[in-house]
């Protein structure tokens, strides 16, 4: 189960449905969590601020989720290390200490604009998803 978990949140390939539709989710779920920050900027739209945390609240869970499924599938990512030894390996790889740092503000900074503009870095995930496929075209044919 966790290998197919693990094939799921890799770069899909295109005859894989379940892991075309989770890249599809994460670059909506990543988009959305900008958006949502960036618009929580205006005053104007100040009477939406608790639609906007709510929907922080769930893409930074989505994250979370994401961050632990990826530790705990770390040694089919770094197959010739032991389990520990992978995770360790993830969690000091970019994309490890990308994800975490795009988490732990909703924890522990949320003052910090400086610490959620990380999120923004997520949007490198879409450029390993798009050296497998396009993946901008994907989201042109979701919107």
């Amino acid at each position: 189960m966790r290998k197919r978990i693990f094939e799921i949140m890799q770069i899909s390939k295109k005859d894989d449905a379940p892991s075309m539709a989770f890249d599809i989710v994460l670059v909506l779920v990543i988009f959305t969590n900008i958006a949502a920050m960036f618009l929580q900027t205006f005053s104007s739209l100040s009477a939406y601020n608790d639609v906007f945390e709510v929907i922080e609240l769930v893409t930074v869970g989505f994250f979370c989720v994401e961050y632990i499924l990826r530790i705990l599938t770390a040694d089919y990512l770094y197959p010739k290390k032991s389990r520990g030894r992978a995770m360790i390996r993830f969690l000091f790889s970019f994309d490890g200490v990308v994800d975490l740092l795009t988490i732990i503000p909703a924890f522990f900074l949320s003052g910090f604009v400086a610490f959620r503009l990380l999120r923004v870095v997520r949007i490198f995930h879409l450029f390993r998803i798009n050296s497998q496929y396009d993946s901008f075209n994907v989201i042109k044919t979701v919107l």
